[in-house]
């Protein structure tokens, strides 16, 4: 799909029910604002449509400490897994600005429900695995989980925790987000970390276990973003359809002030702008996803204004 016959649409998934701190549900408000604010407009002409969340169970005691607010996101993803869908089956590119990244098991099962008969790659640039399940997770939080989930992935040899039996259903069911309730989505070889940094051990044995391609500060340095850039793709190349996933705390903390996790060591603005605008563009290349903006933890909205730059220059 060539940049010039593109149709965007947007959609906004506000829910933070999968994250440890508050505000992400606002991302797509302060991206607006930010864009509204400049001279040369990026998202403003582009088709919106919002994805029903949950959020109005926040600051309620989850049921299940090891998987928080799970029930809800399985129906929360299941709503941006039709969404996902529906835009595709239309004809559009989306581009998912998603509140926190458990949003991304509804996207990535839109995505496969919709390409169910292709082989589907993944561009992770994010600086953490996000590879924890209930039994290994240290917070509970199902932003650290999804890529367990699509890659179906228990980790029970490495269990560090006691699970209520009564979350196992949800969370078997949460593996089959989607109408075709297909599980697992993806590959791990056909899976690619860009910027991973900031990980729990159990999630190192699993990126070591399944050989996932990961790409850490220190192979950015000395390989340089072009050799990234070719290496991902030859190592996605089987794959016939691609969803990339942009977590803005791959940044560098020096940008990435507005995002719940931020991480030492990241992507500086420039070399963000040469891996998207590259990934972007690939023919197999269908989704972009933008996750983890939170205006409430930023200095004068400056994420959503580095966001909206990095666009201006992939888009």
């Amino acid at each position: 799909m060539s940049k010039e016959k593109r149709k965007y649409k947007l959609l906004d998934v506000g829910s933070e029910l999968g994250a440890g701190k508050r505000g992400t549900s606002l991302a797509f408000q302060a991206l607006k604002i930010a864009d509204a604010e400049r001279q040369k407009k990026v998202l403003s002409h582009f088709p919106i449509q919002k994805v029903e969340d949950h959020n109005e169970l926040i600051g309620s005691t989850p049921k299940f400490e090891h998987a928080k607010y799970i029930e809800s996101l399985n129906i929360v993803n299941e709503n941006i897994a039709f969404a996902v869908e529906q835009a595709l089956a239309e004809g559009n590119f989306p581009i998912v600005v998603s509140g926190d990244h458990s949003n991304a098991i509804g996207g990535v099962s839109g995505f496969k429900n919709y390409f169910h008969d292709k082989k589907v790659g993944v561009i992770w640039i994010d600086a953490h695995a996000d590879l924890h399940t209930p039994f290994t997770t240290p917070s509970g939080n199902l932003h650290g989980m999804p890529l367990s989930v699509v890659l179906g992935l228990d980790n029970l040899d490495r269990s560090r925790n006691a699970i209520d039996e009564e979350l196992l259903p949800y969370w078997e069911k949460l593996k089959r987000t989607g109408s075709r309730e297909i599980t697992p989505k993806i590959d791990p070889t056909d899976l690619v970390f860009i910027a991973l940094r900031d990980f729990e051990i159990q999630e190192y044995f699993l990126v070591h276990d399944y050989k996932i391609k990961a790409f850490q500060p220190f192979d950015i340095k000395s390989l340089s973003i072009e050799q990234v850039i070719n290496l991902t793709i030859q190592q996605l190349s089987d794959c016939e359809v691609i969803y990339i996933s942009f977590d803005v705390d791959s940044l560098d903390t020096s940008i990435s002030v507005g995002t719940g996790t931020p991480v030492y060591n990241g992507l500086q603005v420039a070399e963000a702008k040469q891996l998207l605008s590259a990934f972007v563009h690939l023919p197999q290349t269908r989704l972009l996803e933008i996750t983890e903006i939170n205006p409430l933890l930023d200095n004068n909205n400056k994420m959503a204004k580095v966001v909206l730059d990095i666009l201006e220059t992939v888009l």
